[in-house]
């Protein structure tokens, strides 16, 4: 009965979004807020009520509204992506409709100084986890573009947009890496940027930590993406940015991405394969490992990562 009631529910939802009379911010974003409720509440049923098709259209148009409703639509947006993943339908369905979604999604990116650029953010991670590489590769390019270029802007140097930007790429490089690589170099960059970020207050010491993780789960996950594309020929030709992400976050011997390097080597280690991995077997590498190994600030877990990572690049010791 509840889920009745609910598919009732976002059948007058949707209807309602359709009247080109609902210009009220208001009432556009209590519209948005409820439809984005019954869409996770339903889950895949939803599909039952109405199609994901009339969903993303009553979306698109709320999107380009830019007044309020604008944020809860693009909550909605990422509702909808997150319900409908596992149904090979109903993703070939939202699929078929990112061109109609993605034009509010970027534009919402580029107003870094409004609610809607992380939550906009959040919602092109979610679709890249849901649809991968599935995504056309046009839509893909342009959505890493957009959120390469929001990195860069003044607003999210050191804010929580930053991290959810960060984020974003993260879910790309790991959903659809063949879409990341003709820009693996401006992305590493980006990274590499947020990497070595150093709080100039203490009131900005717990940003600047999220987005030294959020760069090291950037990192990984275009070591794994990667991999499990077989594109290791990729990560060979920027074997150097990884080594000295690396390098710099073990020398400095803080944070919590200490651990998340040491055992980033080692998946590269594992991407790249044993005829290539004789890249990352240098004296250096192998001094940083044994300075983890014989230092006083690993805990036993990163003690056992190195002593794993080195496994991976020297082999048995």
């Amino acid at each position: 009965m509840r889920s009745r009631l609910g598919q009732l529910l976002l059948q007058v939802i949707v209807s309602r979004l359709r009247d080109a009379d609902v210009e009220d911010g208001v009432q556009l974003a209590l519209l948005c807020g409820v439809l984005k409720s019954c869409v996770e509440r339903l889950g895949q049923d939803l599909a039952e009520a109405v199609s994901v098709d009339d969903v993303v259209e009553v979306l698109a148009r709320c999107t380009r509204r830019g007044k309020a409703g604008e944020q809860e639509a693009l909550m909605a947006v990422g509702a909808l992506a997150r319900s409908v993943e596992g149904s090979l339908e109903l993703e070939r369905q939202l699929c078929d409709k990112v061109p109609a979604i993605l034009p509010g999604l970027l534009a919402a990116l580029q107003d870094a100084d409004a609610a809607c650029g992380p939550v906009a953010a959040e919602a092109l991670g979610v679709l890249a986890r849901t649809l991968g590489a599935r995504l056309p590769p046009q839509h893909c390019a342009d959505a890493l573009r957009a959120l390469l270029a929001a990195t860069a802007t003044p607003a999210a140097a050191r804010s929580p947009l930053r991290v959810r930007l960060l984020s974003a790429l993260a879910d790309f490089a790991l959903a659809a890496p063949a879409g990341v690589a003709p820009l693996l170099r401006e992305y590493l960059d980006t990274l590499q940027q947020a990497a070595a970020l150093q709080p100039q207050s203490e009131s900005e010491a717990e940003i600047v930590q999220q987005l030294h993780e959020a760069a090291c789960e950037g990192f990984t996950n275009v070591v794994q993406g990667f991999h499990q594309a077989q594109l290791s020929a990729e990560l060979l030709a920027h074997c150097d940015a990884f080594v000295a992400y690396a390098t710099d976050v073990l020398r400095d011997g803080s944070g919590g991405e200490y651990e998340g390097a040491v055992e980033l080597l080692g998946y590269l280690a594992q991407a790249l394969g044993e005829q290539n991995k004789v890249s990352l077997a240098t004296t250096e590498v192998r001094a940083l490992l044994d300075g983890v190994l014989q230092g006083s600030k690993a805990t036993s877990e990163t003690a056992a990562t190195a002593r794993w990572t080195k496994e991976q690049i020297f082999g048995p010791c």
